[in-house]
């Protein structure tokens, strides 16, 4: 789908049911999408004990959930003209997780080195 076709859906959908219900539906999308997550997770960890077999299922449950919030998300993009503030704080917020991922692997580094090192030492 083009995304002149999108965009022409959710102002037809703003203007046809509003503000008010637009952050309604954006609310209960982010809520089931937490639902299915906690869900998987929840069906994880049962498997791992072994009290029941992962359901495969789980996981189109989560992609499902997930297009419903990207939906939403991209309908209050358009509504409230957040497209460029959101990129922006995208960026910002990808950079950090670089940072943060970054400082983490060169500890982990360090961490298995200092291991490597004693192990050898025996």
């Amino acid at each position: 789908m083009t995304t002149d076709l999108k965009e022409h859906i959710y102002d037809r959908v703003y203007k046809t049911l509003g503000e008010a219900h637009m952050l309604i539906l954006t609310t209960e999308e982010l809520s089931e999408l937490t639902k299915a997550i906690t869900k998987y997770q929840r069906n994880k960890i049962k498997a791992t004990q072994r009290i029941e077999i992962k359901d495969p299922t789980l996981l189109e449950q989560i992609a499902d959930e997930i297009a419903d919030v990207e939906i939403m998300t991209e309908q209050l993009k358009q509504a409230y003209k957040l497209h460029k503030s959101v990129d922006d704080y995208k960026g910002i917020k990808l950079n950090r997780l670089e940072e943060r991922i970054n400082v983490f692997e060169t500890k982990a580094r360090a961490y298995n080195q200092s291991r490597l090192n004693t192990e050898e030492g025996y």
